[in-house]
């Protein structure tokens, strides 16, 4: 199918914000390997930081994909700054706006089969909700008194708890399908390696 102006748009959009997730990730994943000169409190405020962000720009690129839908113009949407309220209002709308991981094969000239991924590889819906809403909410406040005059913690080297998730998240959306509202329509994303370019095209899918 011919992609709209406005689907081009949206196409583009949803590119540069999956663009700044692969940025932010790269990030994480370099202060996490000590590299940064910054203490482990810090890196660990910094990487959960970075994987907030990144739930923020999924959830928008999940809204620029769904633009078409008179319900995401309304101010609800539009002034929405949190993946939570975001992901929740298109799950109404629809219930396929979560990204989809998708392993691609080429058969054939311009030929591309898409797979669906095994979930047990990638980030859940239900992780990334527990991932914005606790994991990272919880670790970026300074939290209460009582928590506050603990004794100090060895210092972290190790940051299992920034790795994995950044993991599944990169699983998730390495290569991925976002349905728009009829579920025929994809957003079809590849983000590849860091110093490639995202590339997102649009499909159709087969029934």
């Amino acid at each position: 199918m011919a992609a709209t102006p406005r689907m081009l748009k949206a196409m583009h959009t949803y590119g540069a914000l999956m663009t700044e997730l692969k940025i932010r990730i790269s990030w994480l994943q370099y202060a996490g390997q000590g590299r940064t000169g910054m203490d482990g409190h810090m890196v660990r405020e910094f990487g959960f930081l970075q994987l907030r962000m990144c739930c923020e720009l999924v959830a928008l690129a999940c809204l620029v994909a769904h633009g078409d839908i008179d319900e995401t113009k309304a101010s609800k949407f539009q002034s929405a700054g949190s993946a939570d309220d975001i992901m929740k209002g298109l799950e109404k709308l629809n219930p396929g706006s979560f990204p989809h991981a998708v392993v691609m094969t080429t058969p054939g000239p311009s030929h591309h089969h898409f797979e669906k991924r095994p979930e047990a590889d990638c980030m859940t819906k239900a992780e990334f909700f527990r991932l914005y809403t606790r994991e990272c909410g919880t670790v970026l406040h300074k939290g209460n008194l009582r928590n506050l005059l603990k004794p100090t913690s060895p210092i972290q080297t190790h940051f299992p708890e920034l790795f994995q998730p950044a993991q599944r998240l990169m699983f998730l959306l390495g290569q991925h399908i976002t349905a728009l509202n009829d579920g025929n329509v994809q957003f079809i994303c590849l983000l590849g390696d860091f110093h490639e370019d995202v590339h997102v095209s649009l499909g159709e899918a087969k029934r």
